[in-house]
């Protein structure tokens, strides 16, 4: 395999051409990538300032919420900073499709 291409952004190697960001058009315009990252920063911040909110004790933490909202916080900072993933899983799991309605959820969650 020739790696002389990767870091060529002309190159019409196909393997590249599922990672070019401009692909995926509306989800990866400034304002969506903005969205995410906004998003994904209020819910980290709100979890620092009030712990309290998603367990009443260490031994009372609800893991499947903490676990996706970790998530969806995650793919927030990824889908926001640009990052778009080689493999197809991970493309998908940090894809605003995923990204999106996990941190609406948390963002729900922790409001109400």
């Amino acid at each position: 395999m020739n790696n002389a291409n990767l870091g060529d952004p002309s190159s019409t190697n196909p393997e590249l051409d599922l990672i070019k960001a401009s692909r995926w058009g509306v989800f990866y315009t400034l304002p969506a990538r903005l969205l995410s990252y906004l998003a994904a920063i209020a819910i980290t911040a709100y979890l620092f300032v009030f712990p309290a909110s998603i367990a009443s004790s260490a031994n009372d933490v609800n893991h499947l919420l903490l676990t996706l909202l970790l998530l969806g916080t995650s793919a927030g900072f990824i889908h926001g900073s640009g990052f778009v993933p080689q493999l197809l899983i991970f493309r998908i799991l940090f894809s605003p499709l995923f990204a999106w309605p996990a941190l609406l959820f948390g963002i729900i969650y922790l409001v109400i």
